[in-house]
């Protein structure tokens, strides 16, 4: 009973704060930026307050990172790095350095106030409702127990723990207050496409800090609408011709069939959905992107920058060529026979600035580089070259970080995992092929932090389960199976399908203020794993062992299965990737917490462990399905000596009915994905809530979350349908 009259006083104090005399009907709309745990059938309220912030003080042990400055790659484009951002986009929530990002226009770098130490001080607060969608900040707190709390202090930054956006103010004995632009002096100007943290402090009469409690991100809404004509794209000399393509002579009639290899690529990868979708064009990309692309051989093009010396043993420069072709081309512009590619467009990404490595020679510098925290101010220069560390890095084939010989792969896998997250690297790498079997010895089918692609062609789709470095479980790999645009079953070719539209979907994000935060690679992945399909897969029974030489037919549509602790399907991941249903997650924009989410969208933010967030939303309509992916970093730091220290933080995600009735769970421990699909959707006119918990974790930590209620049936084909 005196918890509810608490929460009564907690709610009138916060009304009285947000509704000022200069806007008395300021009223906010419910919204949540974190909750504390629930459990089922208790219902969430939502009517309350945003999040329960962390009661004790973050930790801010990690050094910071020396700032770096990118040189041109190219005459025309020069890099930039996030030495703040957006306050999302810095590199760590406490300020701390762990991982440089990238922003589309990063600003100056802010300066948080430091903290010091607390005494341990039970602190609780809240952020009133409405705050992701006012320009204005309001906040509730409770401190536990007799107390000699002569004051307390707000504070504002863009960080968690920082005071860069409004200065330490003091409240007086208010538990309850709200800064608002030009009330009392204060001067709050925020910005839609930035993270903001609020920090509450309680200060003794001698003025030492008793305790504080931060909030989680919080930012100013603004919806976003995608317009085909502000983002470069081309149309297609020919469209429809598709249509009219032949089966090649040298294709085994009698082995495969052809009509079912193209029908799972144009119709289940969404590609043809999407071309119609922007008015028969097709998205090229952004020069603010990198793509570095890494194998055995070199591309023999005059247009991708090479990087080192080749390596004359190796050969490979027919797949290279091939890769790039997959990566870089739109095959109807050009006049020529079919060469075992797609002819209607491959990944037409014509204005990412375009590198190339031998994996050999990545190897040797890597090997080379004496890495310890004295020398991470040059390992980029020294590694990477002039073009600095890439946004997308396609690695079709195996070992690109395997530096470290005559071990068990897991510091190879760490050093891959580490250069990722440190550099808001979203790497895509092949799930091996037959050759691996069952164990899944590379290290490209086994990291954490990069897009591991399976293949989903009329051949074999390879699969295995993770062998190196494991979280006390098992993890199945790939994450996402891809239908190249070559039909071979190599998973190499996935690779160059999936880079080309993450480079396109990653060039809008850093076009589009309103959708910057998706350029985090924790964002953009999570937005490519929630739009995955069901559908286009072969027979469980036939998957990694026969051909599927036929579309499958309606009573073998559903051959994907997962269980709450085990989200990914053993053999295709997620699913099959969606070019479409993905850019309808990016474009909806990046949604509020609380209760004014949208029933489709992404966010990315930190959490500190205990930390949750909630985002409530309605069904408009009937629809097909619902999927949702959640994902995260795995943390991997230099220890002095030179060797990794490990940390998986650990992540579950709920799907609530407005009554607190738990519908679905993931909750993997062994993985940095959770992954839920209810094959036959939502209720239109329900209301639900999608709760994230960061349950353990060394560190704050980002994530990112995609979800979709979605029209699978709008699909059509070009054969079924001509």
């Amino acid at each position: 009973m005196l918890q509810l009259i608490f929460y009564a006083v907690v709610i009138v104090l916060l009304w009285m704060a947000v509704c000022s005399d200069d806007d008395p009907n300021a009223v906010p709309e419910a919204t949540r930026e974190t909750i504390p745990a629930h459990t089922p059938n208790v219902a969430p309220d939502p009517t309350a307050f945003a999040a329960q912030a962390a009661v004790t003080a973050v930790p801010t042990d990690r050094p910071p990172v020396a700032r770096r400055s990118t040189p041109a790659p190219t005459p025309s484009a020069t890099p930039t790095v996030a030495s703040g951002g957006d306050g999302g986009d810095r590199d760590s929530p406490d300020g701390g350095g762990a991982a440089e990002r990238r922003t589309p226009d990063p600003g100056p770098a802010p300066s948080p106030t430091p903290v010091d130490p607390l005494v341990p001080l039970a602190m609780t607060l809240w952020l009133a409702d409405g705050q992701s969608r006012t320009a204005a900040a309001s906040a509730a707190w409770l401190v536990e127990g007799d107390t000699d709390v002569a004051r307390y202090e707000v504070a504002i930054g863009s960080a968690m723990g920082a005071s860069d956006v409004l200065p330490w103010r003091d409240v007086g004995l208010m538990t309850a207050y709200q800064a608002r632009n030009g009330r009392d002096g204060v001067s709050l100007a925020l910005d839609p496409n930035q993270d903001y943290y609020l920090t509450v402090r309680a200060v003794a009469a001698d003025r030492a800090v008793l305790g504080e409690a931060r909030s989680g991100a919080w930012y100013v809404y603004e919806p976003y609408a995608f317009d085909v004509a502000r983002y470069p794209s081309i149309m297609l000399d020919a469209p429809g011709s598709f249509r009219e393509h032949k089966k090649p002579d040298w294709w085994p009639w009698d082995t495969i069939n052809w009509d079912a290899a193209y029908e799972a690529y144009l119709v289940g990868s969404g590609a043809m959905d999407l071309y119609h979708q922007l008015g028969e064009r097709v998205l090229i990309g952004s020069p603010k992107v990198t793509i570095l692309q890494t194998e055995n051989g070199f591309p023999a093009r005059s247009d991708i920058v090479r990087i080192g010396p080749s390596d004359p043993n190796a050969g490979g420069e027919g797949h290279a060529n091939h890769i790039a072709s997959m990566l870089y081309d739109c095959d109807e512009l050009r006049d020529l026979p079919y060469t075992g590619a797609y002819p209607y467009y491959e990944g037409c990404q014509t204005n990412p600035r375009k590198y190339a490595m031998t994996s050999s020679e990545m190897r040797r510098r890597l090997q080379e580089f004496v890495l310890v925290p004295e020398t991470l101010p040059s390992f980029e220069s020294e590694i990477f070259g002039e073009m600095g560390a890439p946004q997308v890095w396609a690695m079709p084939h195996a070992h690109p970080t395997d530096a470290y010989f005559g071990g068990d792969g897991s510091s190879g896998l760490r050093l891959g995992d580490w250069m990722f997250a440190r550099y808001n690297i979203l790497a895509v790498s092949p799930q091996p092929g037959p050759w691996a079997g069952p164990e899944n010895p590379s290290l490209s089918g086994n990291y954490y932090n990069s897009l591991v692609v399976g293949n989903k062609s009329p051949g074999p789709s390879h699969y295995a389960q993770s062998s190196i470095d494991n979280a006390g479980g098992s993890r199945h790999k790939p994450d996402i199976a891809v239908s190249p645009s070559n039909q071979s079953e190599a998973s190499s070719w996935s690779v160059a399908s999936m880079a080309a539209a993450a480079s396109a979907m990653l060039g809008l994000a850093y076009t589009e203020p309103l959708l910057s935060g998706s350029v985090h690679a924790e964002a953009m992945k999570a937005i490519i794993l929630a739009g995955a399909g069901k559908d286009y897969l072969c027979p469980e029974a036939e998957a990694g062992q026969l051909w599927c030489d036929a579309l499958p037919s309606a009573a073998e549509q559903w051959q994907w299965s997962n269980t709450e602790t085990a989200p990914l399907d053993q053999v295709y991941g997620v699913g099959l990737f969606n070019y479409r249903n993905s850019f309808d997650i990016l474009t909806a924009g990046r949604s509020v917490a609380g209760v004014g989410s949208e029933s489709t969208g992404w966010d990315t933010r930190f959490l500190a462990v205990d930390q949750s967030a909630a985002y409530t939303f309605t069904v408009a309509d009937s629809h097909d399905s619902f999927s949702l992916a959640l994902t995260w970093f795995r943390n991997v730091a230099l220890n002095d000596d030179g060797s990794w220290a490990a940390d998986l933080p650990d992540f579950q995600v709920e799907l609530l009915a407005r009554d607190g009735t738990r519908l679905a769970r993931s909750d993997d421990p062994h993985n940095n994905i959770e992954h839920i699909y209810l094959p036959e959707g939502l209720q239109a006119g329900r209301q639900y809530t999608i709760a994230v918990t960061l349950t353990s974790a060394e560190n704050p930590t980002r994530y990112g979350l995609a979800w979709q209620t979605r029209h699978d049936a709008t699909r059509n084909s070009p054969w079924l349908n001509p």
